[in-house]
């Protein structure tokens, strides 16, 4: 009885682990958070040389 109680603990923390931070960025994704004014994501265009 308490062996299944065990697994079902760690069972629960794991999918916690692994789904909920999976599941916050495909929300924010959804969301659009993360993106510039003009629509595109910082990561599409490179950073500028310091100076420029």
């Amino acid at each position: 009885m308490g062996a299944i109680v065990l697994f079902g603990i760690l069972g629960t923390a794991i999918i916690t682990l692994t789904f909920l931070p999976a599941l916050s960025i495909s929300v924010f994704r959804l969301a659009g958070y993360g993106q510039k004014a003009g629509g595109k994501s910082s990561a599409m265009e490179p950073s500028p040389a310091p100076g420029e």
